[in-house]
């Protein structure tokens, strides 16, 4: 609690007056209510504090906290990248890949209160027939999140999100590190995509390489989203407005990834140990693949390439 109070800015009053909360009061009554996913009314009583004190001092820790985000959500180095490849290279023998990429939609228990200007409720009502945020994370292989992006409605597909996103081209610049995504994504030679089902069915080693990708997929991000809505319960059904529930998501983040560098305890997540694969001789180098700017090429191209590379890592990929 003292770490994480000292880091955050904007949480001390200038005196006593009115007998003010000190800064690592106000940190346990947010931390209370992010994991608690109560109300702040219940924050309050737990806290000894009113529910207004309760929601001001949720309101600025939370706030504080956002302003850390840069510290704490990067993207890694190239050295960063190549340990990460390499371990899951040894658990998935699928060379290249470094990153994870997909969606969640962040539930709301009701319709939102307060949306922003030049939307309307029905952008955030999302296929799961229920209001929602949708939101999209790039992560690793050892539960960090390496982006996110909050800024979304219910309304928004994975496909859209990932095309309109900044971390697309910085990933999409490289040619080093893959990216494992579901079907809903585009493929291309940077950003690889399961098989479809029918294809699979044909192909024992599609459907092999589907298996290896889904295992991948799942530790570098599906189970992150386990985690993150185990420790921080507010995330599983949201009640507050907009602005407020995408600075929550933000800063849930940014908690999440500093329990990780700080060694916190976490919640087990069974990150997917059953899902193997077959045993084997150490793979073949990744494929060789070209450098164009993908911005130049038509879709088609991107896409046809992006299926080359594919079909690489499967012929190549150990049995």
């Amino acid at each position: 609690m003292r770490r994480l109070a000292g880091l955050l800015d904007g949480l001390d009053h200038p005196n006593n007056r009115g007998r003010p909360l000190t800064p690592i009061q106000q940190v346990c009554i947010t931390l209370g209510f992010l994991g608690g996913g109560h109300l702040t009314r219940v924050a309050g009583l737990c806290g000894g504090v009113s529910q207004k004190a309760a929601w001001c001092a949720v309101r600025r820790v939370t706030a504080a906290i956002c302003v850390l985000k840069r510290d704490f959500i990067r993207m890694p180095t190239d050295e960063e990248a190549a340990a990460t490849a390499r371990r899951l290279e040894d658990r998935f023998h699928l060379p290249g890949f470094a990153f994870g990429v997909d969606g969640v939609a962040m539930l709301y228990e009701d319709k939102p209160r307060v949306i922003p200007p030049g939307t309307v409720a029905q952008d955030y009502w999302n296929r799961k027939m229920t209001y929602a945020i949708n939101v999209q994370i790039v992560g690793d292989d050892e539960g960090r999140i390496l982006d996110i992006d909050a800024g979304w409605v219910g309304s928004a597909n994975d496909a859209r999100i990932w095309n309109a996103s900044g971390v697309k081209q910085v990933i999409q610049r490289q040619r080093r590190f893959l990216l494992a995504g579901d079907s809903a994504y585009p493929i291309s030679e940077v950003c690889i995509t399961p098989y479809r089902v029918a294809e699979a069915a044909a192909d024992a080693r599609k459907r092999l390489f589907n298996i290896r990708h889904s295992g991948l997929r799942t530790v570098c991000t599906e189970n992150l989203f386990g985690r993150m809505k185990r420790r921080w319960r507010i995330l599983k059904m949201m009640r507050m407005k907009v602005e407020w529930a995408r600075e929550t998501i933000i800063a849930c983040s940014v908690l999440h990834n500093m329990a990780i560098q700080w060694a916190d305890e976490d919640l087990d997540d069974g990150d997917g140990e059953g899902v193997e694969e077959g045993i084997l001789m150490p793979p073949p180098p990744p494929p060789r693949l070209n450098a164009l700017e993908l911005d130049q090429l038509e879709p088609l191209m991107v896409r046809a390439r992006g299926q080359n590379a594919r079909d690489a890592l499967r012929i190549n990929m150990p049995p």
